[in-house]
């Protein structure tokens, strides 16, 4: 039996999206199975980052104007939290090279918002919210001093994102790695990419004077005062970091670290 034989006996008489649905269910039984408390510790940072998340919109909606960065930047956090769900929804359903590539969005608006954070660029932040085009390596890269190593760090994260997000044999679904290693690799850039989502939206979207105003609230949480659910959130999210990878470590030192601006020192961090 030649190639075309087995190709067509293995499709007779089934529709592709009857395939690709049946494929995706048997995958998916297969990876919660195998790797429901890694899921389940996913899950948990998404759940965290959200209740933190309303929190700070109570704030922004009734203090801060159309068109702030606070505004901005709970849009943006929001939106990352939707674009790391789908992926782990499809990392779980077998569908590795599909999830990363939307890994890459998250990464450049992270990158994005904490550098107008820092460098109160206001009108970058108009040209995002009018659909401008912006070059990371332009707008930020250029701007901010590091060094030879954190610059290699970012150039293997870049590389590992775009290799994703564009047309290659990287981005083909046949890639010739165990499934484990994808699946490994999936979760421990979801985990990277909350932590630095989480990181923008604690340091520099939800700041102290907004946490404080919360907090003067009488609203509980559960059990849990305002105050008490952020520190479960930061409790949740240390434990998280703990588990990355050497890389991933590498990445998130780097991203929550001091940013030193070309004529400016940064002064928030994690």
């Amino acid at each position: 039996m030649d190639n075309w034989d087995i190709l067509f006996e293995k499709r007779q008489s089934i529709p592709f999206s009857e395939h690709y649905v049946s494929e995706d269910n048997e995958k998916k039984k297969e990876i919660a199975e195998k790797y429901s408390a890694e899921t389940a510790n996913l899950y948990l940072l998404l759940d965290d980052a959200y209740e933190v998340l309303r929190q700070c919109l109570v704030i922004v909606m009734v203090d801060f104007p159309e068109g702030s960065y606070q505004g901005a930047a709970a849009g943006v956090i929001s939106n990352n939290l939707e674009y790391l769900m789908t992926a782990i929804k499809l990392t779980n359903m077998g569908r590795y090279s599909q999830a990363r590539a939307l890994y890459r969005n998250v990464y450049e608006a992270l990158v994005l918002m904490k550098y107008i954070s820092l460098s109160g660029n206001m009108e970058l932040l108009q040209r995002l919210q009018h659909d401008v085009r912006v070059s990371l390596k332009k707008e930020v890269y250029s701007k901010v001093i590091f060094d030879k190593e954190e610059t290699d760090i970012l150039a293997r994260l870049w590389n590992e994102l775009c290799e994703y997000s564009h047309f290659s044999v990287g981005s083909l679904t046949f890639i010739d790695i165990s499934d484990e290693l994808q699946i490994q690799a999936n979760y421990d850039l979801a985990r990277i990419l909350l932590y630095m989502n989480y990181h923008v939206l604690n340091s520099h979207c939800y700041n102290g004077n907004m946490k404080a105003m919360a907090d003067r609230g009488s609203r509980l949480y559960d059990d849990m005062s305002l105050r008490e659910m952020r520190m479960k959130c930061r409790s949740d999210y240390q434990n998280a970091r703990r588990q990355l990878s050497l890389f991933g470590k590498q990445v998130v030192r780097l991203f929550v670290s001091k940013w030193k601006l070309k004529g400016a020192l940064a002064e928030k961090d994690d």
